[in-house]
């Protein structure tokens, strides 16, 4: 596995985690 997938993996699992749980703090999202 490359970096630049690693990445996207990483990108990828944050956007989810994101969306689910720090959808209580507006402030936070960017």
């Amino acid at each position: 596995m490359s970096r630049e997938q690693k990445v996207a993996v990483v990108e990828a699992y944050l956007d989810c985690f994101a969306t689910k749980d720090l959808s209580r703090f507006p402030l936070l999202k960017t």
